[in-house]
């Protein structure tokens, strides 16, 4: 079963490292759901009044500094949204293949303990 995880987790893993990095066409439709739902369909930036519906006022600087430029102009545009989510689709991707190897090491060493202790109730 533990084995079965690991594949699954792995074959994710594989597919996500084999998609282009620099790709925006996944982070497309993510970017025009979040500008479509802020912006209540007006041609403008995200601002902080439209942030102020989904989170506290006190958390916006902190959110607005993740964004090229937002945190001077009180701004998200879509060009830095955009490249923000493909930066977090590249450390998802980077942390998912860690989390692939780690369990890939821990695999190896409980099928070499259960092969010890079959051993020794074999032999015992």
């Amino acid at each position: 079963m533990f084995y079965l995880l690991c594949t699954r987790l792995h074959t994710i893993c594989d597919a996500l490292e084999n998609s282009e990095f620099e790709d925006e066409h996944p982070v497309e439709h993510a970017v025009t759901m979040v500008y479509t739902n802020l912006k209540n369909k007006e041609i403008r930036d995200i601002q902080e009044t439209d942030l102020l519906l989904v989170m506290k006022k006190g958390d916006i600087p902190n959110v607005l500094q993740l964004f090229d430029g937002a945190a001077e102009t009180k701004n998200i545009t879509e060009a830095s949204l955009r490249k923000w989510m493909v930066n977090q689709r590249k450390l998802l991707v980077h942390s998912l293949s860690s989390t692939s190897n780690v369990i890939e090491q821990l695999n190896k060493v409980v099928m070499v303990n259960l092969s010890f202790l079959c051993g020794v109730f074999c032999w015992g």
